[in-house]
C-alpha cells in the first residue's frame, strides 16, 4: 500500500509547501507563511490568494453569469454543488463550499 502524504498548503507567494497539521484550516485567519513571512488577505472569513485580482473577470466574460443561472438549476454538477451545501447547513456545519458568483446570486434571489 503506498505511504499517504501529508497534506500541506502552498504559500501563494513563494511557493514554499507548509504542513496542515491536525484538524487545522486549509487557510486559518492567523496563518502565515513560514519560509517568507506572507499573510493572507481575509475578507468575511474567505481567504484571497490573489486580493490583487479581486474585481477582475479576466478569461471569463461577464455576460455568461447570466446562462450559468438559467442552466444552474438543471445540471448535475450544481445540482449536487447545492445539496451538499442544503445538507451541511442542515447539519449545523459551515457550508463546505465557497460558492461561485451564480450560486450566490441564485441564492439571493
Amino acid at each position: 500500500m503506498p505511504k499517504q502524504s501529508k497534506p500541506v498548503r502552498i504559500c501563494p507567494v513563494c511557493s514554499a509547501a507548509d504542513n496542515i497539521l491536525g484538524n487545522e484550516r486549509l487557510w486559518p485567519p492567523c496563518w502565515r507563511c513560514p519560509f517568507c513571512g506572507h499573510t493572507l488577505v481575509i475578507r468575511a472569513d474567505v481567504p484571497y490568494l490573489a486580493p490583487e485580482l479581486d474585481g477582475e473577470d479576466v478569461g471569463f466574460d461577464p455576460t455568461a453569469f447570466a446562462t450559468l443561472a438559467r442552466i444552474e438549476g438543471g445540471h448535475f454538477w450544481f445540482r449536487a454543488v447545492l445539496r451538499v451545501e442544503h445538507l451541511s447547513r442542515r447539519a449545523g456545519l459551515r457550508s463546505p463550499i465557497g460558492g461561485s458568483r451564480v450560486i450566490v446570486a441564485r441564492k439571493r434571489a
